[in-house]
């Protein structure tokens, strides 16, 4: 726009055309828009002074509107401050310095919507259209896919493919979850002589327990009680829970015998569980093969002493390690569900 001022309405078209060494010193002038704010002042006072003086009536300008303001007893604010117009900070913190992508987007949503004057329930289609669009874009990119831009990113053939993408995103955003209660939830308090380890609380007191519960409640996830216990014990901890955190599960089971777990998992179709019993995991993972497995290490009344590597069953001491981790598996749900636009079936299946 500067260039574009000075060119045509101050008369320097032919100059900055046919003369290189001025075309040079107007560039230093936009220069001025990428060093450090407070630089600013003194660095174009050095560039006045070494200036042409067919330059100073433009650098006059510049000073007025976009650097001091205009002259008179006392300086006034420039119509355009340093501030709105200094690029130092976008450029070091790698943003965008042109409204480039804006302008191309609404030229994207014009050719969307294919008229000069939409109804109100067509504007409206096209904006959720554009909002499905969109969100689909972000979770390629969260999840390490390549987004190609191509001159068919707006073909409606394409947003169809993209929109059904998107509800499958929706779809596979979700895991159902299989949750252990002691040594996960609840601290094991209760020790015997030979070595073995239990729980008698029913409080939910494992370290950041409460507060992942309810994180990952808000982000939608179906939360599966699978305990083992004994009756007594069982009504006691559903009691409990109920009392304290009423709204959190979507439901509680209590297996007669640790080896059950494994098919109360398969039953909800669970995507992932969280045991501290590395057994039992193992008993899981024989039943059902594709499940996600977390062996939790994170009681602090109990030393674990085993190590096993397994690409299904992963180890998390914390928490805090879980709730990673469960956005790891989404990442992979998310990219199993996703469907390959780039892969071309032509000539490989039978059109019926």
């Amino acid at each position: 726009m500067f260039l574009r001022h000075v060119r045509l309405e101050l008369g320097f078209k032919t100059n900055y055309e046919q003369d290189p060494v001025l075309t040079h010193n107007f560039s230093k002038i936009t220069a001025l828009a990428f060093l450090q704010p407070s630089n600013i002042s003194q660095d174009f006072d050095d560039l006045y002074n070494s200036s042409p003086p067919i330059l100073h009536p433009l650098l006059d300008d510049f000073e007025d509107t976009y650097i001091r303001g205009h002259q008179s007893t006392e300086r006034s604010k420039p119509m355009f401050p340093v501030e709105l117009w200094n690029m130092h900070l976008r450029t070091t913190d790698l943003l965008m310095r042109t409204n480039n992508s804006a302008e191309a987007w609404h030229h994207g949503l014009n050719s969307i919507i294919q008229c000069q004057h939409p109804t109100l329930w067509d504007f409206n289609e096209s904006l959720q259209n554009e909002e499905y669009f969109i969100h689909c874009q972000l979770i390629k990119l969260n999840s390490g896919q390549k987004v190609e831009l191509s001159k068919n990113l707006n073909c409606p053939l394409l947003w169809e493919h993209e929109t059904k993408n998107y509800h499958l995103q929706e779809k596979g955003m979700t895991l159902k979850i299989g949750i252990d209660f002691g040594g996960v939830l609840s601290i094991l308090d209760k020790h015997d002589e030979h070595g073995g380890h239990g729980h008698k609380s029913t409080d939910i007191n494992i370290p950041d327990a409460l507060v992942s519960l309810r994180s990952l409640k808000s982000k939608g996830h179906e939360l599966y009680l699978i305990s083992f216990c004994g009756r007594t014990r069982a009504i006691k901890t559903t009691n409990s829970i109920l009392e304290m955190i009423p709204d959190i599960f979507n439901g509680l089971y209590f297996v007669k015998n640790k080896i059950f777990k494994a098919d109360v998992c398969k039953y909800l179709g669970c995507d992932l569980m969280i045991d501290d019993t590395l057994d039992v995991l193992k008993q899981i993972h024989l039943t059902i093969p594709t499940m996600n497995l977390c062996w939790f290490q994170g009681d602090p009344n109990w030393r674990y002493n085993k190590h096993y590597e397994n690409e299904q069953i992963f180890c998390s001491k914390t928490w805090p390690d879980v709730l990673n981790s469960v956005e790891e598996i989404q990442t992979q749900e998310i990219r199993r569900h996703l469907v390959d636009l780039d892969t071309s079936l032509d000539h490989k299946i039978y059109k019926m």
